[in-house]
């Protein structure tokens, strides 16, 4: 849209400029916040299976609990290992400061190198228990 002679351009305006500012922040703010609801979830999620995982071979238990909740084993068993690294949530890095922090990064923190691992049923697998009898596989 062409200019018309002169008016300020809103762009330039003090008042625009604070808009955009403002919305920025809240912005920012709102992805933090949403992000850091779904860290605690995961984390509450890991630790109420973890009250219950004596009752039922953990990969049935996961297994069954995906179905159930419409969410995929690998998230479920992610919850599970979140609590097992981190009990404590606030030990989490950054969980109190890092507004960039991300359910993604907090599962590459739980990330570990493959051990070569070995069950009678099967050889290893991302959660390092075999999926036949729940037995978790230890290194050798």
């Amino acid at each position: 849209m062409p200019e018309k002679k002169g008016l300020v351009r809103y762009q330039d305006s003090e008042w625009y400029r604070s808009l955009v500012e403002e919305c920025k922040a809240i912005a920012v703010e709102t992805r933090f916040t949403a992000q850091q609801a779904m860290i605690e979830g995961y984390h509450e999620l890991g630790s109420r299976i973890r009250q219950d995982d004596k009752k039922m071979k953990i990969s049935d238990l996961v297994y069954h609990l995906a179905g159930e909740l419409g969410m995929s084993e690998r998230s479920v068993w992610h919850s599970v290992q979140f609590v097992d690294k981190f009990p404590v949530l606030e030990d989490v890095p950054g969980y109190t400061s890092d507004k960039s922090l991300s359910w993604s990064r907090v599962k590459k923190l739980l990330q570990t190198p493959k051990p070569e691992l070995e069950c009678e049923h099967e050889q290893v697998n991302i959660i390092h228990v075999c999926r036949t009898c729940g037995r978790r596989l230890d290194n050798k």
